[in-house]
């Protein structure tokens, strides 16, 4: 059986006696798509910064690969394209330039730049500055970025965040291609949860520092019929928000069925769901 391409053991992120993330137990098998979902404060990005090496854990240990120790890591990471939510260009530079410094920095051939800026649809951009790039434009760019190298993983922190319904589409088209084409992993993080249930195989939900559930595109499907936002507040507000399992009823115009808050673990959290849910009738 061949390694994962991410391990998370037990990891949690405290500041001072904040707990924010953790512990968190989570495998990425090779060649899949994850989206992550959680609300804002949910721990995304703090899980995303310890996958990359940007934040140490607190406590629990993190495996690329199978490298564990800090050398085996560095050379894991060198292996993963990551997309931060902050934006990865420099203003100053053109698209080209950009992905020249970039390769200059890390040691890789110049020549992948042209073809990498067609991919992502900037190959017309000549010597435009970055600063004067639309948002969509520069995550287009990110994402150029991020593949220098030919990555095995891709990270990606709101990859399609500025970009028009076009480019959204061509960017899920991409992230499909390279995972069929190059069994690349990648892991989403995205608040656009129905373009998300349209990329990803797999889903990782996050609520208040903790890892909720794990499933797959297929679960979504038989139990929500592809509602993937619906599913993620009937799980959300039934762990968090009053923990007794109740019938329909109305929240903010909206209808719930709430799962057992004392689930304690992922699959646990996904078996409530599918006992609350028996014989109910979702739109499709």
């Amino acid at each position: 059986m061949s390694l994962p391409a991410a391990r998370l053991a037990g990891v949690t992120k405290r500041y001072h006696s904040n707990v924010v993330l953790g512990p968190v137990d989570l495998e990425l098998e090779a060649g899949r798509i994850y989206g992550l979902i959680g609300e804002n404060g949910a721990g995304k990005s703090t899980l995303i910064r310890i996958l990359m090496g940007l934040s140490k854990p607190s406590a629990g240990t993190v495996e690329l690969w199978g490298e564990r120790d800090a050398a085996g890591l560095r050379r894991a990471r060198a292996s993963v394209g990551y997309v931060p939510d902050t934006g990865a260009s420099y203003p100053q530079l053109s698209a080209t330039d950009n992905l020249k410094a970039r390769c200059l920095e890390w040691g890789l051939d110049q020549r992948q730049a042209p073809h990498l800026l067609d991919m992502v649809g900037l190959a017309d951009t000549g010597k435009k500055k970055v600063r004067s790039f639309s948002l969509g434009m520069r995550r287009r760019l990110d994402l150029a970025i991020a593949l220098l190298g030919n990555p095995r993983m891709l990270v990606l922190d709101e990859p399609t965040n500025g970009l028009d319904p076009l480019g959204t589409v061509e960017i899920r088209q991409l992230l499909r291609r390279l995972n069929e084409e190059r069994a690349t992993t990648i892991l989403i993080s995205s608040h656009n949860l129905s373009e998300l249930h349209q990329t990803a195989t797999d889903f990782l939900m996050l609520s208040h520092g903790r890892l909720i559930a794990e499933m797959s595109a297929l679960d979504i499907d038989k139990l929500s019929g592809g509602n993937l936002e619906e599913l993620y507040m009937d799980i959300v507000l039934g762990r968090f928000r009053g923990g007794e399992r109740r019938a329909q009823g109305q929240t903010h115009g909206m209808e719930y069925l709430q799962c057992d808050a004392h689930a304690e673990t992922p699959s646990a959290v996904v078996r409530e769901v599918e006992t609350a849910r028996g014989g109910s009738h979702y739109a499709r």
